[in-house]
């Protein structure tokens, strides 16, 4: 697709950055260690560790990628209608926590309380509260960025009026 006209990204480019964005996930969570064994069979080394678990380290850059193209949407949106910004921003954020309640109870309750019986689940009432509300990423160190993610919707009118009082590109 030839996108050298457009001077503003449009939805099938922030569509393949998230998909980028995955595959660095991807690779940064499954190649990144220098423990591989049993894992996979490296073909390529670079001294004394696998390419790949070089190439893995860029994998870092998903966040980063991911909070632009949220910031982006969230900018373009913003220009588009701020009468309903705020209101389309609840709804994002319900949605979330609905979907992250879903995985709450599925991982942590049904399977790691019930199936795996794994020890200390489900935790303290100051855990699943925590965990519950996204402050804190008690069960999956993983989850800490819901927290970020939420707090870049609940800023992020301020930070484009800010943006945009500065006409900063």
């Amino acid at each position: 697709m030839n996108y050298s006209k457009s001077k503003e990204l449009i939805k099938n480019q922030i569509l393949e950055t998230k998909g980028i964005a995955i595959l660095f996930m991807l690779l940064l969570h499954l190649f990144c260690t220098k423990n591989y064994a049993g894992l996979f069979e490296p073909l390529i080394f670079i001294g004394k560790y696998p390419l790949i678990y070089y190439l893995a380290l860029f994998g870092d850059c998903c966040v980063a990628l991911y909070c632009f193209c949220s910031g982006y949407g969230l900018m373009y949106n913003y220009t588009r209608d701020r009468e309903s910004f705020n209101k389309r921003n609840r709804k994002r954020i319900l949605n979330l926590y609905i979907k992250y309640w879903i995985i709450f109870l599925i991982f942590v309750i049904l399977i790691g309380t019930f199936i795996l019986k794994k020890p200390g689940y489900p935790g303290s009432f100051k855990n699943i509260f925590l965990t519950l509300t996204g402050i804190s990423p008690g069960y999956n160190g993983a989850w800490w960025f819901f927290t970020t993610y939420i707090l870049l919707i609940i800023s992020s009118k301020t930070i484009n009026e800010i943006i945009l009082r500065r006409n900063n590109i």
